[in-house]
């Protein structure tokens, strides 16, 4: 059985270009490695990383097959989060999973994040909250 395409994962990703499907974009930011006052990393203040601002990408809502609660309630709150599955257009492997991703201004949690074998592009799957 012949298991080779002609297609190349850069032609698509070209395809996918020109059709105008990446219609966000993305900045990735870490958080601030200065101490705060007890002397522990700041995790509420983030900087742009060099070189990964306003990254065309395409962000879409994750399917979670079983039901995973997506809402949390209790007196005086209620606490909800989105899961949303992102392609960047173009290959950045040192996003890690204590960056965040800004997308169209919105902060987003970065829960997970894979490049692929051809070095073309990125996949991240990332999570909003809400109180």
């Amino acid at each position: 059985m012949n298991q080779t395409t002609n297609l190349s994962l850069g032609a698509v990703l070209t395809a996918v270009e020109d059709a105008g499907l990446f219609s966000s974009l993305c900045t990735i930011q870490s958080p601030s490695q200065a101490p705060d006052a007890l002397g522990q990393q700041n995790l509420s203040t983030f900087t742009n990383r060099s070189g990964m601002v306003d990254i065309p990408c395409m962000k879409a809502p994750e399917f979670i097959p079983n039901v995973r609660g997506g809402e949390m309630m209790l007196p005086g709150w209620t606490s909800e989060h989105n899961s949303f599955h992102v392609i960047l257009d173009g290959y950045y492997p040192t996003i890690n999973q204590k960056d965040r991703a800004v997308i169209d201004g919105i902060p987003l949690e970065v829960m997970s994040v894979e490049s692929d074998s051809q070095r073309i592009m990125t996949r991240m799957s990332c999570r909003r909250y809400s109180l």
